[in-house]
């Protein structure tokens, strides 16, 4: 985008967006007008960014208005996002990239993100899966099913938007995730072949969703969450109580909100690993030393190997259940052991390579 934004254009394409959603409230959905809306809508936002979706970055020089005018911005391009997603939607067009979008800039900006918000987001993910599953075993009845599940449903929160793994709030993503995955595995097959494809998917819980987000967008007050921080601890088993969590390094926190969050992120990530892992959801304390079996041992590797890094929750769910009854920091602390007894005899590293490997993170903000 140039250094100057073209507010004229942009408040006209929030318009034609406007009505693009007006129109798709109705029972009845003229899709050829709808068709030549969004045309408009479309030529309209290319002038401005080539891309479906924009995230803040994209709106270039918006730092450089007064406050009250930058939201005003931001809300515009929200109500474009969110038509666009909308219209692809409705048409059963380029779901796949509006749900890859809808962490990034589909959400308000700087809006918090609800369970609203994260259930609708894995129902039409779970349509797209099993959409999809039923097409690739037309082409290759031996497909592995599984894969895809989990190419669907990553336990990587950072899969779902680049910015969500700065935010503990956002570990409901994971926990939603995990909970779906073992839904389906359990019987995978079956849930396929007793699924219909249907051309309008979620229909009448999509419009809900769109009134209430043009709301949200217009009267974000009204959605403003007032509960304490640690609310969300409160629904989980052996709340308020600090238990072990997957920290690449030792950490000191400088104040006592920091504290209470690294206990919430700690409560909350154990319990998406037991949800994930089919294991009871009781505090993920550290268990008693035992000495890992040889099958434990090459499962260790073999979930080094193909994750490519220090991804504890991951790998221990590529290799379900070989390592169930290993916690995460048993895990952590053996990969450890491994490389630095492999470096110490001189002997090739090969996958505890990834021990070390870090995740590049991004702070910035997006739509």
């Amino acid at each position: 985008m140039s250094t100057k934004l073209n507010l004229e254009i942009l408040k006209e394409t929030q318009e034609d967006s406007k009505e693009l959603l007006d129109l798709l409230k109705d029972s009845d959905i003229n899709k050829e007008v709808l068709k030549r809306l969004y045309s408009s809508v479309k030529n309209k936002k290319e002038s401005l960014v080539e891309k479906e979706y924009w995230t803040i970055q994209e709106i270039g020089s918006i730092g450089r208005y007064p406050k009250r005018k930058a939201q005003e911005i931001q809300k515009q391009v929200e109500t474009i996002n969110l038509a666009t997603f909308a219209y692809h939607f409705i048409l059963g067009q380029g779901l796949e990239e509006a749900l890859d979008a809808f962490f990034v800039s589909i959400l308000p900006f700087g809006c918090k993100i609800i369970k609203r918000d994260v259930q609708l987001y894995f129902k039409l993910r779970l349509e797209l899966f099993l959409n999809e599953s039923i097409e690739r075993l037309k082409e290759d009845a031996g497909y592995d099913l599984l894969q895809l599940l989990n190419d669907h449903f990553p336990l990587d929160l950072s899969r779902y938007g680049p910015h969500l793994s700065e935010d503990d709030d956002n570990v409901m993503i994971v926990i939603e995730s995990a909970t779906i995955r073992k839904k389906i595995k359990t019987d995978l097959k079956r849930i396929v072949s007793e699924h219909v494809p249907q051309p309008r998917p979620l229909t009448d819980e999509l419009l809900a969703y769109m009134r209430e987000r043009i709301e949200r967008l217009e009267h974000p007050e009204k959605f403003q969450e007032n509960k304490p921080p640690l609310s969300f601890m409160d629904e989980l088993p052996g709340a308020r109580v600090l238990i072990e969590a997957d920290f690449e390094e030792p950490w000191e926190p400088t104040c006592p909100l920091e504290t209470e969050r690294r206990q919430t992120r700690a409560i909350r990530m154990t319990h998406a690993n037991n949800i994930s892992l089919n294991e009871p959801t009781e505090l993920n304390l550290r268990k008693e030393r035992e000495n890992w079996t040889a099958e434990e041992e090459e499962a260790l590797e073999e979930g080094l190997r193909e994750v490519k890094g220090p991804f504890w929750v991951t790998i221990k769910e590529h290799v379900h259940p070989k390592l169930v009854s290993r916690t995460n920091v048993q895990i952590k602390d053996k990969a450890h052991g491994e490389m630095k007894k492999r470096k110490r005899e001189g002997l090739e590293l090969g996958p505890f390579a990834y021990v070390k490997r870090r995740r590049a993170t991004t702070k910035s903000s997006y739509f």
